[in-house]
C-alpha cells in the first residue's frame, strides 16, 4: 500500500540524459556487436569523455600499456578549473651507442640558479656552447664559462626594458623575459657571447651596463632536431638542448622525500597531482639516458641550483610518457594547453645544439665585429 500526500513542489519532468535518434540505432547495433559485454561500460564511458579525433590520435600513437585519463583542478586559473589529460605509455629502445655516454662533467659546476627569473633559455645556450667547445677542443680552458647575462641584456633590448609584475613579494620588479634556444643561438651567431668574467650573472636589474666588443665567442650556426628519437642519436656526440613541459607541483617536488601521505617520484612524468598546473616550457640540457625500475629516462640539467632534483640539480625525465589534452564537454577549451598537447606528445620537444666555427673563422668573425663596432 502506498501513502500519498500533498507536496508544495511543482512536479518536474525527469532529466533527459540523452536523446538517441532513430537513424543512429543501426550504428549502435553494430557497436554493440563489436564490443563484448565485459567492455561495454568502459567503451561507453571513454566515448563520452574523449572526443573521437583525440581518441583516434591516442590509438594511432600505439600505446603499450594502460591509458590513464586524469583530471586536475588548476588552483591558479578560474577560467579553466578542470583540465583533463590522457597519460599514455609508449616503450621504445634507446640507441645502443649511448651506453657509457654522460656529459655531466662537460656541463661544469656549479649549477646556476635562475630563481624566479625567466632566463632558463639563456643559461642553457651559454652552457651548451661551453660544453661543445670543451668536447671539440681538448685544449680549451676547462674553467671557462660564458655569460647568460649577455643574452638576457642584449638579445631582445625591447623586452629587456619592459617592467613585469613583482613575482615574489619583497623581491622587486622583473625586467627578464621568456625566449627560446633558437633566439639565443641566433644572437651568438651575429653578436657573439661574452665571458662570465666580463658580465656576471645577476638576473634582470633595471640598469644594463654597456657591452664591450672584445673577448667575444661566436658560433657557426645551430641544428634543430624534430623528435626525441633523433635527439638521442645526436646525444652520443654532445649534450642537447630541449624544452620540457613544466607541471607544478610535480616539477618542484621531483626527487623529494616520500611521506606517509605522498610518494615523490624520482622520474618526472608530468601531471600526477590533483592540483597540477601546466606552466609552459622550460629549457634544459640533456646529458645521458638511463633506466630505473624498467622505465627509460633521460637525465637533464636544469637551472634551479644544485639542491634541485635527484642528482644535484639534474632531473630524470621519462622517455615513455606521452600526454594528450582532452577538452571537457560544455566547458571552455584551454587553448594554452591545447597548443602543446592537442595531440599526444612527449614531455620534451624543441631539440637543438650549437655548431662551432674553426679557430680561423672565429678570429675573422671577431675582428669584423670589432671593426664594425668602432
Amino acid at each position: 500500500m502506498f501513502e500519498t500526500g500533498e507536496s508544495s513542489e511543482e512536479p518536474k519532468p525527469a532529466r533527459v540524459l540523452v536523446d538517441i535518434p532513430n537513424e543512429s540505432l543501426p550504428m549502435l547495433n553494430e557497436i554493440i556487436k563489436l564490443v563484448t559485454l565485459r567492455f561495454q561500460t568502459l567503451v561507453g564511458y571513454v566515448l563520452q569523455i574523449v572526443p573521437k579525433d583525440i581518441l583516434q590520435s591516442i590509438i594511432d600513437s600505439e600505446p603499450q600499456s594502460t591509458i590513464r585519463i586524469i583530471e586536475c583542478m588548476d588552483p591558479h586559473n578560474a577560467q579553466f578549473r578542470r583540465n583533463r589529460f590522457a597519460s599514455i605509455t609508449k616503450k621504445w629502445p634507446t640507441p645502443e651507442c649511448l651506453k657509457g655516454v654522460n656529459w655531466q662533467k662537460k656541463m661544469g659546476i656549479p649549477l646556476r640558479d635562475q630563481e624566479s627569473h625567466d632566463v632558463c633559455w639563456a643559461i642553457v645556450v651559454s652552457e651548451l656552447i661551453r660544453a661543445v667547445r670543451l668536447i671539440e677542443n681538448p685544449n680549451q680552458d676547462p674553467k671557462i664559462r660564458y655569460s647568460p647575462q649577455d643574452l638576457i641584456d642584449f638579445s631582445d633590448p625591447v623586452k629587456r626594458r619592459e617592467k613585469k609584475e613583482e613575482k615574489e613579494k619583497g623581491k622587486g620588479d622583473h625586467f627578464c623575459y621568456t625566449s627560446n634556444l633558437t633566439n639565443g643561438f641566433k644572437y651568438v651567431m651575429k653578436h657573439g657571447i661574452q665571458l662570465e668574467d666580463d658580465r656576471t650573472f645577476s638576473g634582470c636589474a633595471e640598469e644594463v651596463p654597456d657591452r664591450p666588443s672584445t673577448r667575444l665567442t661566436f658560433i657557426k650556426d645551430y641544428v634543430k632536431l624534430d623528435t626525441i628519437q633523433e635527439a638521442l642519436i645526436h646525444l652520443e656526440h654532445r649534450p642537447i638542448g630541449a624544452a620540457l613541459a613544466l607541471f607544478h607541483p610535480e616539477y618542484k617536488d621531483i626527487g623529494g622525500k616520500a611521506s606517509k601521505f605522498f610518494f615523490f617520484s624520482q622520474i618526472y612524468h608530468g601531471p600526477m597531482n590533483h592540483k597540477s598546473t601546466f606552466c609552459g616550457l622550460h629549457a634544459v640540457s640533456l646529458v645521458r639516458v638511463g633506466e630505473e625500475n624498467g622505465e627509460k629516462y633521460v637525465l637533464a640539467r636544469s637551472s634551479h641550483g644544485d639542491k634541485f632534483g635527484c642528482e644535484g640539480g639534474y632531473i630524470k625525465i621519462s622517455l615513455e610518457v606521452m600526454l594528450a589534452y582532452i577538452p571537457i564537454a560544455g566547458e571552455r577549451i584551454n587553448k594554452y594547453i591545447e597548443k602543446y598537447f592537442g595531440k599526444p606528445r612527449y614531455l620534451l620537444r624543441r631539440f637543438s645544439y650549437p655548431r662551432l666555427l674553426t679557430e680561423e673563422e672565429e678570429e675573422i668573425k671577431r675582428n669584423m665585429y670589432q671593426d664594425k663596432d668602432k
